[in-house]
C-alpha cells in the first residue's frame, strides 16, 4: 500500500520502446564510447545521429556526432591514428546491424501476417457468398437447416485453424527477431567482459 497503484498499459506488450530509431542508434554508439573509454571520458558524453539512410544495396549508412565536455577528450575518443574511433564504430555497428535485422524480421513477419489475414478475409467473403446462393436455391426447409448447421461447424473449424495459423506466424516472427537480438546481446556482454579484464591477463 506504500507504492503507487499499477497504472493502465499504454503500449502493446510486444512494443519494446517508443523511442525513435535514431535515438536508439545514438545510445548504442554512446554505450560503446563509455565501454571503451571507461574512466577517461565522463558520462557527460553525448551522441547525435545526424544522418541515417538506407543505401541501394540495403546497407544502412549512419553519420553521427560525438559531443564531449572538453577538447582534451576528443583525442581520447579519436585515439592514436583514429583507432579508438574505429573500434567504437565497429562495435556499435554490430549492435545496430543486429537491431536492424531484428526489425526487418519483425516487419516482414507482420507483412506476412497482414497478407494472410487479407487472404483469409477474401476467402471467407467468397464462402459466405457461395453459401448464401446455395441457401437461396434450396427449397426444402429441413435440408436448409441441416446445411446451415454444417456450414456453421465448417466455419468455426476454419476460423480456429486460421487463428492458430496466424498465431504461429506471429510467434515465429517474434522468435526469430528475438533470437537475433539475444545473440547480439550475448556477444556484447562477452565484449564488455573482455574490456573489463586488466591488460596482460
Amino acid at each position: 500500500k506504500k507504492y503507487l497503484p499499477e497504472g493502465p498499459q499504454y503500449y502493446p506488450e510486444d512494443m519494446v520502446t517508443d523511442q525513435p530509431e535514431r535515438l536508439i542508434v545514438a545510445e548504442l554508439i554512446r554505450e560503446k564510447v563509455l565501454q571503451l573509454t571507461r574512466d577517461e571520458v565522463p558520462h557527460a558524453v553525448a551522441v547525435e545521429t545526424d544522418e541515417m539512410t538506407t543505401r541501394p544495396n540495403g546497407d544502412v549508412y549512419i553519420r553521427a556526432t560525438i559531443y564531449v565536455e572538453r577538447d582534451s577528450q576528443k583525442g581520447i575518443i579519436i585515439g592514436a591514428k583514429g583507432a579508438m574511433l574505429k573500434e567504437i564504430g565497429a562495435l556499435a555497428r554490430k549492435d545496430i546491424e543486429a537491431l536492424a535485422e531484428a526489425n526487418r524480421i519483425a516487419y516482414e513477419g507482420m507483412q506476412a501476417l497482414v497478407q494472410k489475414q487479407t487472404e483469409i478475409l477474401s476467402k471467407s467473403m467468397q464462402e459466405i457468398q457461395a453459401t448464401a446462393q446455395k441457401m437461396a436455391t434450396s427449397g426444402n426447409p429441413a435440408e436448409a437447416m441441416t446445411r446451415q448447421g454444417e456450414l456453421v461447424q465448417q466455419g468455426l473449424q476454419t476460423a480456429f485453424n486460421n487463428m492458430r495459423e496466424l498465431a504461429e506466424m506471429a510467434q515465429k516472427s517474434q522468435a526469430e527477431a528475438l533470437a537475433v537480438s539475444t545473440k547480439r546481446a550475448e556477444q556484447s556482454i562477452a565484449e564488455a567482459k573482455s574490456l573489463m579484464k586488466p591488460a596482460g591477463k
